[in-house]
């Protein structure tokens, strides 16, 4: 059986003042390092030998994916494709200050679509990028954790699963939390699990 968890990062200052942080490498706090020992410890009962860790190289995940090594004895490959997506000019900004800043793009982004804003990655490249990542890190048989960020990561599974980029129809991965997905052939993939805290 080929299983594949997509771990993302434990909680930020960001995260926690409600602030949009993308591609901006912001560290976890102590609340978040607190998080990623009890996913560790969850995640960790469930994985075999020889699981393989592929992680996003932003700070909040590398610390995430260490802690779960360090549990595992896994080693810890890392690989720019897992980063999150650029937010562009709305990274830093909390919903409020987003809101001001630009009220209609805003509101496109809630009704589920893309916003038009300056550096903001769209969910094509966002897409291409992750999944290339998971196939080509994936074998036959292999357990693989990919550690990495909450829209990269339900990008993906989205993607996987065959369903539409567009909209609200999978919710939000929490911090520390993770979704589990099995390969059953070379072009279909079922999710077992989604959002799965410690």
């Amino acid at each position: 059986m080929t299983l594949v968890y997509l771990l993302r990062h434990g909680e930020t200052d960001w995260n926690a003042t409600g602030r949009l942080q993308g591609s901006t490498d912001v560290p976890m706090n102590a609340r978040g390092l607190e998080q990623v020992e009890a996913a560790a410890r969850a995640l960790g009962a469930r994985l075999p030998k020889g699981t393989v860790i592929v992680s996003s190289p932003l700070a909040r995940a590398r610390a995430t994916a260490e802690a779960l090594a360090a549990l595992t004895g896994a080693t810890v490959v890392y690989d720019d494709r897992m980063k999150e997506r650029s937010y562009g000019a709305w990274e830093g900004m909390t919903a409020a200050e987003r809101e001001e800043h630009d009220a209609v793009e805003v509101a496109r982004w809630h009704a589920g679509l893309e916003p038009r804003i300056e550096g903001y990655e769209d969910h094509i490249s966002v897409t291409s990028r992750a999944v290339a990542c998971i196939e080509e890190h994936v074998t036959d048989g292999a357990v693989v954790v990919f550690v990495g960020h909450g829209s990269t990561s339900r990008l993906a599974v989205r993607t996987l699963i065959r369903l539409p980029l567009d909209g609200w129809n999978i919710g939000p991965l929490g911090n520390a939390s993770w979704a589990q997905l099995e390969r059953a052939s070379d072009d279909e993939w079922r999710l077992l699990s989604y959002n799965v805290g410690a």
